[in-house]
């Protein structure tokens, strides 16, 4: 009889369901490191609250053997089993028996909510609707191999002994698992194993919709849903269940974004797969859905994560991203740190509102943006006082650090609305690197995509240090280059000024 009690002082067990040639020395014995690990970090979860351990038989069986008693006794006590799914496992009649012996017994109380007592660790890549029996196609599991390997039959595995990232990936998993298995132990003691609907389990407040995407960037996906769960929010979708392949997709979808204050995506090279009955990619439905949610809701915020430098050649992708630019707030950048400090920025708000274009005065008054390096706030003030001298028009200015409590999120995501919202723009070019300012042009190259129209008028104003990459500079990004040099006169600031009013 299985219990519904997490703290009784019985042992209770995990069965490790595995193909015995999947533990072979030439494998490295996987399984055996798998089980050891697996039972330590089951143990670190759960604190000393109520005996459960791991358990495996560790015989060779043949195909044609029968479950004895004592491994059919032991099936049936246990709270948990876990599936290490290969191709092997699946061509193993043995294991087959295992799982539909504990399928059998527990019934309709294998499933705890949204949850199952089932888990699956893969160690092959095996489509999910290949995966037998199809109880194993009920959830997601977690993959111990590698996904960039993912045309493989047999992709690399994750093996501590490999050190690096594979180490990382192979206890970072076994985390996630031993999390899983204690949350859904303390589930069955709250809820004596009764159904519980997320959105009455947690504030909504606490959740958050982490977008499926495509699979070059399913690793940082996980692992931000990882570090997410560490900090308390409940993250949907959850890790064991798809978004349907067909047309009831947009329900499910907002039927999640209606429980959450925050949706994340992340947006890659590929367009992604296509539902039944769709004309566009689940990355691409959950995009447009999340938007329009934070254009209704005041209290729902969307974030749309992008690495720099993205060479996309799907034509559908590329019109997605246009789209992305021109309605949501989207962050480029390689780092990952970086999407965790906006996110958590974000977070930390108790009033999460909607990032919309800034709204710099509430007049109708032409704005010019004068962009320039820390370096350069003292050299740029004759340009900034000719510019305020003007009644005609409203002058602001490059957001730079004032103390450590500015957010380089913060300070690069007012600069970028700030583009996308002025008439003109000024970049004055002096003490600061030549990087700064090939930075400053290609931003500006950038946010034409979001913008209904470009900047009709844009300057570059070179001023000393007179370097000779500066002589004959020429670039097509702007309208007209000022060279001032010793300094910029108050003639080249009107000319400009009588072609923007």
């Amino acid at each position: 009889m299985i219990t519904n009690d997490v703290s009784t002082n019985h042992e209770r067990f995990v069965f490790i369901s595995y193909c015995r040639d999947d533990n072979e020395p030439q494998n490295s014995g996987w399984v055996t490191r798998f089980d050891k690990t697996l039972n330590e970090y089951v143990k670190m979860r759960l604190k000393g609250g109520g005996k459960l351990k791991c358990w495996r038989d560790e015989r060779y069986l043949e195909a044609h053997a029968v479950l004895d008693e004592a491994l059919e006794t032991r099936v049936r006590s246990s709270e948990f089993m876990v599936c290490v799914v290969s191709h092997n496992y699946m061509n193993s009649a043995y294991c087959m028996m295992e799982v539909r012996l504990f399928h059998q017994h527990l019934g309709q109380r294998l499933y705890i909510g949204e949850k199952m007592r089932l888990f699956k660790a893969l160690i092959n890549n095996i489509p999910l609707h290949e995966q037998q029996p199809e109880i194993l196609q009920k959830s997601l599991g977690y993959h111990f191999y590698d996904e960039q390997e993912r045309e493989r039959r047999y992709p690399r595995q994750f093996r501590p002994e490999f050190g690096g990232n594979d180490s990382n990936l192979f206890y970072q998993n076994i985390d996630k698992l031993a999390r899983d298995i204690k949350e859904l132990c303390y589930t069955i003691e709250n809820n004596d194993g009764t159904p519980t609907s997320p959105s009455n389990s947690h504030h909504k407040t606490r959740c958050l919709y982490l977008a499926e995407t495509t699979s070059d960037l399913n690793e940082e996906r996980e692992l931000l849903r990882y570090k997410l769960e560490q900090s308390g929010y409940q993250v949907f979708p959850k890790i064991d269940k798809l978004l349907p392949n067909d047309s009831s997709i947009e329900k499910t979808i907002n039927t999640y974004l209606d429980q959450c204050i925050l949706s994340i995506h992340l947006v890659g090279i590929s367009y992604g797969i296509i539902p039944e009955g769709n004309e566009r990619s689940v990355m691409e439905i959950q995009g447009r859905l999340a938007n329009q949610c934070s254009q209704n809701s005041k209290e729902f915020s969307c974030l749309i994560f992008m690495k720099e430098g993205l060479e996309i050649k799907d034509e559908r992708q590329k019109q997605f991203v246009k789209f992305l630019h021109k309605e949501a707030y989207v962050i480029e950048t390689n780092l990952l740190e970086e999407w965790e400090t906006e996110i958590y920025q974000r977070l930390k708000s108790t009033n999460i509102n909607n990032f919309q274009s800034i709204n710099i005065s509430g007049s109708n008054q032409r704005q010019v943006y004068l962009v320039y390096d820390k370096t350069d706030i003292d050299a740029v003030s004759a340009i900034r006082d000719d510019l305020k001298q003007q009644q005609r028009f409203q002058v602001i200015e490059s957001p730079l650090p004032r103390n450590g409590s500015d957010n380089d999120f913060q300070l690069r995501r007012t600069h970028k609305e700030y583009l996308k919202s002025c008439d003109s723009l000024i970049i004055y070019w002096g003490n600061a690197e030549e990087s700064w300012v090939t930075a400053k042009l290609r931003e500006l190259l950038k946010v034409h995509g979001s913008r209904s129209s470009p900047i009709p008028n844009a300057a570059l104003c070179l001023s000393e240090p007179l370097l000779s990459l500066k002589r004959d500079y020429q670039t097509d990004y702007v309208s007209l280059v000022i060279s001032g040099f010793e300094v910029v006169s108050s003639d080249d600031v009107a000319a400009f000024i009588d072609r923007i009013v």
